[in-house]
């Protein structure tokens, strides 16, 4: 366990050097640690959260990362403990927030499709 604990500290230290495919996996590798190590390591995972949600927006694995990892979080660490980080977090979610993308309404001229469980259209 300490040795996985000082592992994790230089991933953290050193991800501030990389870029492009070795950074997203740091940053997958943080995000997809136990809770009981985000537990006594929040604090220092924040910084890898904000970074994985700004690069999110062009590379969407990494995107579903953060927000795995943020829905985790949220619903497996003590409240008091995540609250004051989620200052820091969560002005980084408004990018996800205005990005338009196209519906199925749009797609199919402003006619909504619903789909059933058997993936035909209702």
């Amino acid at each position: 366990f300490i040795l996985i604990k000082k592992f994790i500290k230089e991933v953290l230290v050193r991800m501030k050097q990389y870029k492009g495919e070795l950074l997203a996996s740091c940053l997958q590798l943080l995000l997809s640690l136990p809770i009981e190590l985000v537990t006594e390591e929040i604090g220092d995972l924040v910084p890898a959260m904000q970074v994985t949600l700004k690069l999110g927006l062009s590379y969407l694995p990494l995107a579903n990362a953060g927000l795995d990892a943020l829905e985790a979080w949220t619903s497996q660490l003590p409240p008091d403990l995540l609250q004051p980080h989620l200052k820091q977090i969560l002005p980084n979610m408004d990018a996800y927030l205005r990005t338009q993308g196209t519906s199925m309404a749009e797609e199919n001229g402003g006619s909504a499709v619903v789909r059933t469980p058997s993936g035909r259209g209702a």
